[in-house]
């Protein structure tokens, strides 16, 4: 069995989340339960993580793989929301 990380996420308002998962789990799955810990509909949410979108074409991707790891921070809201943020962030 892997090993059971906690991921933290922050949406637009700032709050957080934590969020439970295997590091062998895939990033479907990440966003799967980040839509459950928040109340959203994933279709309408951006992921991001170190300054990037987790898109579509990342959903199959071991977490492991793309070095989600424990208290990793992903930030999660509509596209708007997740540019300004990143760019908040780059800018410090």
């Amino acid at each position: 069995m892997s090993e059971e990380i906690t991921v933290n996420v922050v949406d637009a308002t700032g709050k957080m989340y934590h969020v439970k998962i295997s590091k062998s789990d895939s990033v479907a799955k990440l966003k799967e339960e980040i839509c459950k810990a928040g109340g959203w509909e994933m279709k309408d949410l951006l992921f991001g993580f170190k300054g990037k979108e987790l898109g579509e074409a990342k959903n199959l991707e071991t977490l492991e793989k793309m070095k989600i790891q424990q208290d990793s921070t992903l930030l999660v809201g509509s596209k708007l929301e997740i540019l300004s943020l990143m760019l908040k962030k780059n800018q410090s």
